[in-house]
């Protein structure tokens, strides 16, 4: 059995090596950035450059899309769908990130500190939009060290597009059993799509005391370009920047 690890100095020459396919199992599960970058460039190489063929088994939805062309979708071993990698995707994740609710709670007396409670709205006109997020905290041990939070919003794709700190500086202070807040986002130029917001705090941000993930969901229904007809496509990015021309060079 060869050793195909990407640190191995001979992993490109032995990969080099396999005649027609290559078979590529969850390998962004592991590793950190540097290490996921190199796999996804050979992985480009082998499939584009060499003409062999790639079989990519992943959840990560943003890599799928830029690396295949078709795919398979399987359920329980089960194929059910196979053809065109968009179709593929858009059936996959309407299964698996739904619509969901804007509402979200939990047990009070869950050991803390946690999130117990959250609620969103999306309030505004494209392309200014304004998500307001509602939550609770609770603590049910005497803990000194102040919170802060981050805010992970995900596409359909389940692609993490952006996170919001509102305060860098550790604000929630637990002397009270519960406490309510209130954070407003600024979504400018947020394409149509539906989108799911996970909570994150903690004191630091290598120590976490809590993180709920794809709690509440919203969605955008309107293009924020006025006047645009076409639909807009993941490949080209979740937002629309305001721009404009300053000067016609004749």
């Amino acid at each position: 059995m060869q050793d195909l690890r990407m640190d191995n100095p001979d992993a490109e020459h032995l990969l080099s090596l396999f005649l027609g396919r290559v078979i590529v199992d969850e390998v962004l599960a592991v590793g950190d950035a540097e290490f996921q970058k190199k796999c996804l460039g050979k992985m480009s190489d082998i499939s584009r450059g060499e003409g062999k063929t790639v079989l990519f088994v992943s959840h990560n939805m943003d890599a799928v899309r830029k690396l295949c062309k078709s795919g398979v979708l399987l359920k329980n071993g089960t194929v059910q769908v196979a053809g065109n990698i968009d179709v593929c995707l858009n059936e996959y994740v309407g299964g698996s990130l739904s619509k969901g609710a804007n509402v979200w709670s939990r047990n009070e007396n869950i050991f803390g500190p946690k999130f117990i409670e959250a609620s969103l709205r999306l309030s505004g006109s494209q392309p200014n939009l304004k998500l307001t997020i509602d939550f609770s905290v609770n603590h049910t041990e005497k803990e000194e060290r102040k919170s802060f939070v981050a805010i992970d919003i995900k596409n359909s794709y389940g692609v993490t597009i952006m996170q919001a700190i509102p305060n860098l500086t550790p604000f929630i202070t637990y002397e009270e059993p519960k406490k309510a807040f209130k954070i407003d986002i600024d979504l400018i130029g947020l394409v149509p799509d539906n989108y799911h917001v996970s909570l994150w705090m903690g004191p630091h941000n290598s120590q976490t005391f809590d993180y709920v993930e794809d709690i509440i969901s919203f969605e955008v229904l309107e293009t924020p370009m006025l006047g645009r007809t076409f639909p807009h496509t993941m490949d080209h990015g979740f937002c629309v920047p305001n721009s404009k021309i300053v000067h016609d060079i004749k």
